[in-house]
């Protein structure tokens, strides 16, 4: 076999995104995700959004960061929401970076650094789905809205109607009051 190591191709699962994976195995053999899931299989995500079509786009990689395995990717999807001023979809880029790395008890945790984000795993393997789910939740905006919109009107036709009668001049109650001063100043 000439040019390439079937070690070495075995690394790298182009665009094949396993849902489970175990990250200890994974960090070992330094592999590498890129590809897309479809924004129905992130249920938590889809229930904020206006419509749950879209892809979300990921690329990570396993290895190992201060001793501890760890993973390390990119994910960004385009979701739709409800602008909050004018109630109407308004699509928001979601463009997350992430590392964690993972630990296997509470001690350990303890002993990472502080930049690294850690993982308690409770089992051999871990959902890559939810994790990336979790990013890009913490990743959505408190409130959503266009840079430019009319604010959706909450009142109804009889608020209206009452606050233009309001806002219509009304007779001066002190008018009476200015023609009175006026005859006194006559009869003088």
């Amino acid at each position: 076999m000439t040019g390439l190591n079937p070690y070495y191709c075995a690394l790298m699962l182009e665009s094949t995104l396993p849902e489970q994976v175990k990250p200890v195995k994974f960090a070992k053999r330094g592999a590498s995700f890129n590809g897309r899931w479809s924004l129905e299989r992130f249920k938590r995500l889809a229930a904020d959004t206006v419509s749950g079509s879209g892809e979300v786009i990921v690329q990570a990689e396993f290895g190992f960061e201060e001793g501890f395995p760890a993973f390390k990717g990119t994910a960004s999807v385009n979701v739709q929401l409800v602008c909050q001023r004018c109630l109407e979809p308004v699509v928001v880029p979601l463009d997350v970076s992430f590392g964690l790395v993972f630990v296997s008890s509470e001690e350990q945790a303890g002993e990472v650094p502080e930049p690294l984000e850690t993982v308690l795993l409770q089992d051999e393997e871990i959902s890559i789905l939810e994790v990336v789910e979790d990013e890009l939740l913490l990743a959505l905006p408190i409130v959503a809205f266009h840079r430019e919109c009319e604010a959706f009107d909450y009142r109804t036709d009889d608020e209206k109607a009452d606050e233009q009668s309001r806002q219509e001049p009304s007779e001066n109650p002190f008018s009476v009051l200015e023609q009175l001063k006026g005859k006194l100043k006559s009869d003088d």
